[in-house]
């Protein structure tokens, strides 16, 4: 019977402080629940799509959060996990669900600004991931990673040009046309990411 995924012989740390565990592909599962919860909150939905989101949300952070308290509690040298896992805090910062609210109240812009750090800071997360490349059947890998990275640019596109993609749907399919080659040059951004200001 095998350890429970909370057992130390799962942890290791290294000599750059990096902690590894045998449950990265479990958290990245995780991470990629972000992509549903974002197209549901920037399609507009109403409920229980609403609720949906929110609990996806939800469940990611505490995933975040249930990965990074334990890479804290199995490493030998606390300060040096942190330094090596910046990014993780970072991404348990950013995917804070209750920014939500917060961010709304300043105004759509910032709300947009959020969203958009939430969707970099997933992609980070799961580019970062090492060993899903490197391993000898790596198609599967490769289709994932080109999926999440259309879709974070399709919702991107989105969120940064609102008045010509008013939906992420229409972002998305301009990133699959652009990815495949395909131009039918049907839509395109007239607005460049850098464009964008929070008080938009």
């Amino acid at each position: 019977m095998s350890a429970p995924f909370w057992a130390a012989e799962h942890w290791c740390q290294e000599e750059s402080g990096k902690v590894r565990h045998s449950f990265e592909l479990v958290v990245l599962l995780f991470a990629l629940l972000m992509l549903p919860a974002v197209l549901i909150q920037d399609s507009g939905l109403h409920s229980p799509w609403g609720y949906i989101a929110d609990m996806l949300n939800a469940i990611v952070w505490v995933a975040f959060g249930v990965e990074l308290a334990l890479i804290l509690h199995h490493a030998h040298d606390r300060r040096a996990a942190l330094r090596a896992h910046w990014q993780d805090v970072l991404v348990f910062v950013v995917l804070f669900p209750p920014w939500a609210l917060f961010f709304a109240a300043l105004g759509p812009g910032w709300l947009r600004g959020w969203r958009l750090a939430r969707l970099w800071v997933i992609a980070a997360r799961v580019f970062r991931a090492e060993g899903l490349l490197t391993r000898r059947r790596n198609l599967p890998y490769i289709a994932a990673l080109t999926l999440l990275l259309v879709t974070v640019t399709g919702i991107a596109v989105h969120e940064t040009d609102p008045a010509r993609f008013p939906n992420p749907w229409r972002g998305l399919w301009f990133a699959i046309v652009t990815v495949t080659t395909v131009g039918y040059g049907d839509t395109f951004p007239l607005r460049p990411a850098a464009a964008w200001s929070p008080r938009s």
